[in-house]
């Protein structure tokens, strides 16, 4: 039976600096000093990996080149924000975009539904694009046909009389 990366991980201190979530397999973690993806079969992994020689030396010329690009440094704090804040300010940031585009607050649960079914595939939903015309489209010749012939299913083969 193999672990799943969890989130507390990221809280441990030694760790905080290099480990990261795959986010499209809880199987596996990330190392930013080797840049390599490594199985998560069992935990004690991620210290067997911190103690190896080639993350060692890695870290140590990690620490010496030190990170001079203002980008890199503002994705590491981020990326070193704990779990939780990193969830407080993606609720804010729906919650501005709820707001923002003025949704109804009652279909923001299904929208936050809808994402988090999507990202069980994520190569989907970054492949995905979407316009007005699309979506226009789509309605129009995929949607409007299907909900129509339900519609007049219901209709057919529900016994009914107008008095």
């Amino acid at each position: 039976r193999k672990s799943k990366f969890q989130q507390k991980l990221l809280e441990i201190q030694r760790f905080k600096c290099w480990l990261r979530e795959v986010p499209h397999d809880a199987n596996l973690f990330f190392c930013s000093i080797c840049d390599m993806n490594l199985s998560l079969a069992v935990l004690w992994q991620i210290y067997h990996h911190a103690e190896s020689n080639v993350h060692i030396n890695k870290e140590k010329n990690y620490i010496e080149t030190g990170v001079s690009n203002e980008d890199s440094n503002i994705q590491i704090k981020e990326l070193l924000l704990s779990f939780d804040k990193r969830k407080k300010s993606a609720k804010i940031r729906y919650t501005v975009l709820i707001a923002d585009k003025n949704i109804p607050y009652q279909t923001a649960k299904e929208i936050l539904n809808f994402f988090q079914h999507i990202r069980k595939d994520p190569n989907v939903l970054n492949s995905m694009s979407m316009g007005r015309t699309k979506c226009t489209n789509i309605i129009t010749n995929v949607v409007c046909p299907v909900e129509t012939n339900r519609v007049v299913n219901i209709i057919q083969n529900t016994k009914f009389s107008i008095f």
